[in-house]
């Protein structure tokens, strides 16, 4: 079962480290552009740091930055620490007001990991699993068969074929709508839809979505 980890919302989390002040925000993104905004936002809020280095992780892509600091000191240490989470679509950036005294690469790197993975202990967490997606029409009859297999207001039931979701529910002379279901399932899932309904069913696939 392939699944992903996210944060449920926004976290601040600050250390001090020899006199310097490591102000790490934390947040869930839709996608790159959610991410370069958020941290735009916090550039802007801390015009007057020395750094404001970043790392996010989204569909599109995985980027980090030392935003000036030695290479590899910054950006590289927050990005392990949101993947050593196993988090998806998720950005930091860590904010430093300089405090006099040189902390040196090791120093560094010790303290931006510390601000993030601080930020991580505040964080809500929760998993999305990655679910085939067929899009279904049939009558009414086949229906009531075929909804003892989903969950209740688009819950995710677990029954005869492992995790199975039925949503966007649409009435008209049959009844069409959205099943879920893992991937290694799909098949056979749809077999037994076919046999269920005596062939009385159309069954179209949509790709995947996560639940």
């Amino acid at each position: 079962m392939e699944a992903s980890r996210h944060i449920r919302s926004a976290v601040t989390a600050q250390i001090v480290e020899k006199k310097s002040r490591f102000i790490a925000y934390l947040t869930p993104v839709s996608g790159e552009e959610e991410a370069l905004s958020f941290i735009q936002s916090i550039k802007k809020k801390h015009f007057d740091a020395r750094h404001n280095c970043y790392a996010y992780i989204t569909k599109e892509n995985t980027r980090s930055s030392d935003d000036g600091e030695p290479s590899h000191t910054a950006g590289r240490p927050m990005l392990d620490a949101l993947s050593g989470a196993g988090l998806s679509d998720v950005c930091v950036v860590v904010t430093r007001y300089f405090g006099g005294v040189l902390l040196g690469t090791g120093g560094l790197t010790r303290a931006y990991k510390g601000a993030v993975n601080a930020a991580l202990e505040l964080a809500e967490t929760y998993e999305l699993v990655t679910m085939a997606k067929l899009g279904i029409t049939t009558g009414y009859q086949e229906y009531t068969r075929i909804s003892r297999l989903g969950g209740e207001n688009g819950d995710i039931a677990e029954g005869s074929f492992g995790p199975v979701a039925i949503r966007n529910l649409n009435y008209s002379d049959k009844v069409s709508f959205n099943m879920y279901c893992l991937p290694e399932r799909k098949e056979e899932l749809t077999r037994s839809l076919t046999d269920m309904t005596q062939g009385q069913i159309e069954i179209t696939e949509l790709g995947y979505e996560e639940l």
